[in-house]
């Protein structure tokens, strides 16, 4: 399935399920893995339960916390 090319009208959304399962599989608790990746617990917790659009500076840190790539867990519309 091609992938699509973001432009400066695209959206992209976090695959929050991905972001999840690396967690587990790292065997991180929230807290971990808020302190990884040097964002407030609650903001984690916001961006993980779909309450709060997070910023792309925070996903970035997140993802970099778990060593996954971007392509991976960002999803452009």
């Amino acid at each position: 399935m091609p992938r699509a090319v973001p432009t400066r009208a695209s959206r992209w959304t976090l695959d929050i399920r991905q972001v999840e399962r690396a967690r587990i599989i790292a065997n991180m608790t929230y807290q971990q893995l808020a302190a990884a990746a040097h964002v407030d617990r609650a903001t984690l917790s916001a961006m993980l339960n779909n309450r709060r659009n997070p910023t792309l500076g925070s996903v970035h840190a997140v993802i970099r916390a778990l060593g996954l790539e971007p392509a991976s867990v960002l999803v452009f519309t």
